[in-house]
């Protein structure tokens, strides 16, 4: 019987092979890292901070929550939310009876590794229309900060300067 020739390879085509093929048998197929998106922040939230203090004194404001009140925002993966703020006898120095509730509703973007772009559908009285903020998110955690937004503080119909900060953990 009369030996086959197998074909010819190269060493330098050999050691390529070589370094190739452990490369392709444990590729998922991906070709970057995972990339966080929107629909990572899709839950039910509540919050532990949602201030709003003005940038010219930051005495004048209020922390919601500080001052006995709830934050709840839920998330949908497409980054609609939905949520309410309640704060019980009073809202940023003006007088009220009972609990202020003001829902919040709009949409989340990320712009970017570290920032968040809320645009609010505007709500009676309009608290926030948009805002871009640097957040974090670690666990359950999510932390924003925009320290360039304005609030109308002594509800004259303007918006003044304002320091945003709230940080919420998923349920």
């Amino acid at each position: 019987m009369k030996a086959q020739k197998l074909p010819s390879i190269s060493l330098g085509a050999a050691a390529l092979l070589a370094a190739i093929i452990p490369l392709v048998a444990c590729s998922d197929g991906s070709t970057e890292p995972d990339q966080m998106t929107v629909a990572d922040l899709a839950g039910a939230w509540f919050g532990s901070q949602f201030s709003i203090s003005s940038q010219a004194n930051p005495r004048v404001g209020i922390d919601v929550v500080a001052a006995g009140g709830t934050v709840t925002v839920a998330i949908q993966p497409s980054g609609t939310f939905s949520g309410t703020a309640a704060m019980p006898g009073f809202l940023i120095g003006t007088p009220q009876i009972g609990v202020v509730t003001v829902p919040m509703s709009g949409v989340f973007r990320l712009l970017g590794e570290n920032t968040l772009r809320m645009d609010f559908i505007p709500e009676i009285p309009p608290l926030f229309v948009a805002m871009n903020t640097s957040f974090t998110y670690s666990g359950d955690v999510l932390t924003v900060t925009d320290p360039n937004t304005e609030f109308d503080f002594d509800n004259d119909g303007t918006g003044e300067p304002a320091v945003f900060q709230a940080s919420l953990r998923r349920n």
